[in-house]
């Protein structure tokens, strides 16, 4: 089961996200409550095509805190490793915890902003993952 967070006409909501079996589209069907609350939630019976007009997916969680944990990845062949193996290998110490604001995470559709007082950016990939209590 996928669960979004969308917005409807700038009203932030949760929803399932459902495949119809006869048109092949994703649909959102909303939910009352909050997906991580004990409580759990309940469909409100209303759905929403994901290409609908006033319909935006949303970050999926707004989260309080953000950790990071640095590894720089070893680019070499793989016939370069087997020639000298040690210089390979990774261990925890070669890892960086690092936080970020609760803000760098957005939707898929949402801007990313560059400061006014960067002049060198780069891109890498990010996994994330959920923690509850």
């Amino acid at each position: 089961m996928r669960i979004a967070r969308f917005s409807y006409n700038e009203v932030p909501q949760y929803a399932f996200v459902q495949k119809d079996e006869t048109d092949g589209k994703d649909y959102l069907v909303a939910l009352e409550g909050h997906p991580l609350s004990p409580q759990g939630v309940k469909p409100t019976g209303k759905r929403y095509a994901l290409d609908a007009d006033g319909v935006r997916l949303l970050v999926p969680v707004i989260p309080s805190k953000v950790y990071g944990l640095a590894k720089n990845y070893d680019t070499r062949s793989d016939d370069e490793r087997a020639a000298s193996p040690a210089a390979s290998s990774h261990t925890a110490a070669d890892m960086v915890i690092f936080t970020k604001p609760s803000t760098s995470v957005i939707g898929p559709d949402d801007p990313i902003v560059i400061p006014a007082c960067s002049n060198d950016m780069n891109f890498e990939p990010e996994v994330a993952v959920v923690m509850g209590k």
